[in-house]
């Protein structure tokens, strides 16, 4: 079996397990209840709690799905689960399904929408590869009553089931029973008592389990009322004595006492707190199976009821001095395995106050920064309110809030800090410095206390001079990450730089992600440096999908890694990365720290143009910021609000969110903050030609001399050609810095990316002087659709054909061989065919009758969709479109000679145009025609095509030709250049005359 998490790369967090089924009653009665459900069908247990549901479903997950190759997903639901998201992310990446489904849902639609969604959900779950449906499949949704009953994800669960195969389960367990809406009720198991059938479960699966008769179990059943805890609460304490028998079973049992308060250990552990005895007897009952299980390097465990049955019996049976002294050495070795909760309760269990205190103390370092910090604030709160309440204690207890409430704990260490000397205690005031600078990290983007804690630490650093190297070297990296994030026109931002460049080898690894992720967006977000950003990113990829990473430090990888796909404009990575982000903090139970991404992937998606998904993401931006304010989000929710109508053309509204956001960023912000906003109100006031864009547009080079964004200064160079554009000045000069930088800095996503505005100012540029090849390099990266009309002749498309005269097909600049073997000769004559179509393309069922006239309907079809994936594979999926049963090229991906032709003899045609644009379409048709239409190809439309063509070519050339004055010598020119072009077309007399003999 192999048991998955919600990120099956990077090993599940515990909450994602599926628990162990060591030890665990197979009871068969239940299993076969489960096992002779109908395929297809949703499974649901329901029960109270304590009542076995856990353990009911562990034991069956162990049975069928123990098999090689079986999958288990154990999904933990909770409150988040009421909007589809994460439920959607983890089953994507469980079952290998596309990523990126359901980014376009609200958090909380309205039930009138969830027939739409689960019909997009099935066909999602239809798209599971072959690859990935060997099962069986066993997916445990637990806790399913955290969620409400009319939320969408519990609405989805019969289409789960209904969706997968007939040998996958899915099993519900909850304390509530089914919502009455399921259109199909569920296969319900609702009593869990055990009946006095089951002794052989008993006998069979509990450890020592032989020593059960029937009469001990019915009386267990009796006094537990049928509930599987209370009989085996009520069973242990008769199975231990059979289960410690050996050659003294009552030396085994005293040195089994001694190590009561120790579950897993290695054989040095158990000989430290009972002795070689200790050790001897729990290596015995490893070897008898059931009471201790024996794990990797020789470690044992003690059964959970077994476990507990020692302490019971410990603490009954021992002499007070020898249970004192027995908590006392299982408290130190459990504070040596980072136990430290369980440690400090044995220690203070027997009045060790002050070494539990220093136990405590001297581990919260590692505990804060590996994450755990529910676990530090439950130890520290182990203890007296008055010895709480101490300096030491109250630092630890903030860093343990910080995670949640960044606020709170920024305020708390201020409050400490005020009251100490730095020079009387040192370590105490660099803790809460510290934290206190950490805290307003956490909160990330509220800067205004930023500036004044690196001027706090600047000036009290050189004062703590009895301060441990290592905790003056964790100030000064704080105080590097706060000159990064929170102040980087600060004049040694470099040396920050340089300093956590040169750290970052030699930190601990939970350290190296963090201060590593800070750096990286740093790069990205303050500088726009993706280039220098990438290979920190990257080298920092092991340790983000390391299971053990702090929650915060992996959060922070995560929101710099979905900035690179953003700004990559790599979407399959941005949905990949979303989705993982998402399942993991539902994990980690850290989904409050999902704002963040939220804020990248509302960006991200707007730019795609997917303004429902940008719509539906910024609501999750809401959702979970009010979670938990933070002053910045105000500025954040104006800000996003801006940038999805800037992408979607809608200045107005754009103009004014974003000055919402300017008002709270000057209030809350940074320079980066009201520089962001600056650049959001030039690109939407510049595009309407408002000079309102020009302070704007001066505050964007202001920030970027001080900083060195190169993000900026691309902004304001841009707002400054589209000022330009509406003015009908010099589009050039600022146009040709826009496209240098973004050769150099590689964004093929930018904010406010309106592709068609952008376009009409690229081809602007190209039409008035503009750097050619660095124009087309512009184009080409943010992939800009040509302007109406097809744009200038410069302007690169991703596929570019020509077939006059000839036939040649380039990719992306590059030319291509279409080969001529039997496996592709059906799509290069597809290809031929859409070439010499109609721009609008061909109805399928035409299209495939002229491609396989041999073949009925219902084998021409499927033949000819097998042409268009094969042909796409080859110039590429978008540019092909086939859609309402219509095939035809792509025009805003495919630009070919025949379609220029056409249109040029429209214009030619066309009686109402002005006399010179139509001589310049004639020159452009003469131009382009290097030849007949595809020639030496046979095929019947491509011949009538061909002739059609020619035709037309001859018929709009003389009719234009013969109402042009005989004397200009253009006409006569271009009288033979369609000579030329057409040799042997007969020209009308007045137009033959016009030639040379």
């Amino acid at each position: 079996m192999q048991a998955l998490g919600r990120r099956d790369d990077i090993g599940a967090a515990d909450r994602g397990r599926a628990p162990a089924a060591e030890g665990l009653v197979v009871r068969t009665r239940l299993l076969d209840l489960l096992d002779q459900a109908p395929p297809q069908s949703l499974l649901w247990i329901v029960a109270p709690p304590a009542a076995g549901k856990t353990a009911l479903a562990a034991s069956w997950a162990r049975t069928p799905w123990g098999q090689a190759g079986a999958q288990v997903l154990w999904y933990d639901v909770d409150e988040v689960d009421a909007d589809p998201l994460r439920f959607f992310a983890t089953l994507g990446g469980f079952l290998g399904l596309p990523h990126g489904f359901g980014a376009d849902i609200p958090p909380d639609p309205t039930p009138q929408a969830f027939a739409e969604i689960g019909a997009q959900a099935r066909r999602w779950l239809d798209a599971a590869p072959a690859s990935r449906r060997a099962g069986p499949r066993l997916i445990v949704f637990d806790d399913v009553h955290h969620a409400p009953a009319e939320a969408v994800t519990i609405a989805l669960l019969p289409v789960l089931a209904a969706a997968l195969g007939p040998e996958d389960r899915i099993l519900c367990l909850s304390r509530l029973d089914p919502p009455a809406s399921f259109a199909s009720p569920p296969v319900t198991i609702t009593d869990l008592r055990v009946t006095a059938a089951e002794h052989a479960d008993f006998a069979r699966d509990l450890p020592g389990g032989a020593a059960l008769s029937h009469d001990l179990f019915l009386a267990c059943l009796r006094r537990s009322g049928g509930w599987i805890a209370g009989i085996l609460a009520a069973a242990w304490p008769h199975l231990l004595g059979a289960g410690a028998a050996g050659r003294d079973a009552a030396a085994d049992r005293q040195a089994l006492l001694d190590t009561a308060f120790l579950q897993q250990g290695a054989p040095a552990d158990w000989a430290e707190i009972g002795g070689a005895e200790a050790a001897a007897a729990l290596d015995r009952l490893a070897g008898a199976g059931g009471l201790v299980s024996r794990l990797a390097d020789n470690v044992l465990r003690k059964h959970d009821a077994f476990q507990a049955t020692l302490v019971r019996e410990a603490e009954a049976g021992l002499p007070p001095a020898a249970l004192g002294e027995a908590r006392i050495r299982a408290a130190r070795v459990l504070g040596r395995q980072m136990q430290v909760l369980p440690a400090a309760r044995l220690l203070l269990a027997c009045g060790a106050e002050d070494e539990a205190l220093r136990l405590v103390l001297g581990h919260a370092p590692a505990l804060s920064l590996a994450g755990r910090n529910q676990e530090l604030r439950e130890a520290i709160e182990l203890f007296p309110p008055a010895v709480a309440a101490g300096t030491l204690p109250s630092i630890w207890l903030a860093y343990a809030l910080m995670p949640y409430e960044p606020r709170q704990a920024q305020q708390r260490l201020s409050k400490i800090r005020r009251t100490l000397t730095p020079e009387a205690e040192p370590a105490a005031y660099a803790w809460a410095l510290s934290g206190e600078t950490r805290a307003v990290l956490s909160d990330f983007f509220d800067f205004q206390e930023l500036p004044r804690l690196v001027g706090e630490i600047d000036d009290v650093l050189p004062r703590l001079g009895a301060l441990p190297e290592a905790m003056r070297q964790t100030l000064a990296m704080t105080r590097c990450m706060a000159i990064l994030i929170g102040w980087p026109s600060h004049p040694e931002v470099a040396q920050a730089q340089r300093h956590i460049e040169t750290a970052l080898p030699f930190l601990p690894q939970t350290t190296q992600l963090l201060l590593g992720s800070v750096l990286v967006n740093y790069l990205i977000w303050w500088r726009g440096d993706l280039g220098a950003a990438r290979p920190f990113l990257n080298s920092l990829d092991a340790l983000a999908r390391q299971p053990e990473m702090a929650p915060l430090a992996v959060m922070t990888w995560y929101y710099g890694a979905l900035a690179q796909a953003y700004r990559d404009g790599d979407d399959e990575a941005l949905r990949r990365l979303a989705d993982e982000a998402v399942a993991y903090a539902g994990d980690r139970g850290v989904s409050h720290r999902l704002t963040n991404a939220f804020w990248v992937i509302v960006q991200a998606v707007a730019t795609a143009g997917d303004r429902p998904a940008a719509e539906a993401m910024l609501q999750r931006y809401a959702a979970c910021a009010q979670q938990r304010w933070r002053r910045t989000d105000f500025i954040g929710q104006h800000h996003l609000r801006a940038f999805v109508a800037l992408c979607a053309g809608d200045t107005a509204a754009a103009v004014a969110e974003a000055g919402q956001a300017m008002d709270y960023a000057r209030r809350y912000g940074g320079p980066h903050q009201v520089a962001n906003q600056s650049l959001l109100l030039a690109t939407a006031f510049a595009m309407e030609g408002d000079e309102a864009a020009r302070p704007h547009v001066e505050t964007l080079r202001q920030v970027a001399a001080q900083t060195g964004n190169a993000v900026f200064l691309l902004h304001a160079d841009l707002a400054e050609a589209f000022l330009a554009l509406a003015a009908g000045g010099d589009v050039a000069g600022p146009w040709n810095r826009v496209a240098e930088a973004i050769g150099r800095l590689g964004l093929r996503r930018i904010a406010g990316m309106n592709r068609p505005l952008l376009a009409r100012l690229a081809d602007h540029a190209l039409a008035h002087g503009a750097e050619v090849e660095a124009t087309r390099r512009v184009i080409a990266l943010w992939r800009l659709p040509p302007p109406e009309g097809g744009g200038h002749e410069l302007w690169p498309f991703a596929v570019e054909i020509r077939a006059l005269g000839g036939f040649t097909v380039q990719v992306d600049g590059a030319r291509i061989a279409m080969g001529t073997t039997k496996a592709q000769r059906k799509p290069m004559e597809l290809l031929w065919c859409l070439i010499a179509g109609p721009d609008e393309g061909w109805a399928q069922g035409e299209l495939a009758d002229a491609l396989w006239p041999e073949l009925d309907g219902d084998r021409a079809i499927p033949a000819l969709r097998s042409a268009i994936y094969r042909l796409r594979k080859l110039i590429g999926t978008p540019s092909i479109r086939h859609e309402d049963d219509r095939v035809a090229l792509a025009r805003d991906q495919v630009r070919t000679d025949v379609a220029r032709l056409r249109a040029a003899l429209a214009t030619v045609q066309d009686g109402a145009a002005e006399a010179a644009g139509r001589l310049a379409a004639l020159d452009l048709a003469l131009g382009l025609t290097r030849g007949p239409l595809l020639p030496g190809i046979p095929l019947p439309p491509v011949a009538e095509a061909r002739a059609a063509l020619r035709t037309l070519l001859a018929t709009a050339a003389t009719e234009l030709l013969l109402a042009q004055d005989p004397a200009d010598p253009a006409t006569a020119l271009r009288a033979g250049r369609l000579r030329a072009v057409t040799p042997d077309l007969r020209l009308p007399p007045p137009l033959d005359a016009l030639l040379p003999g």
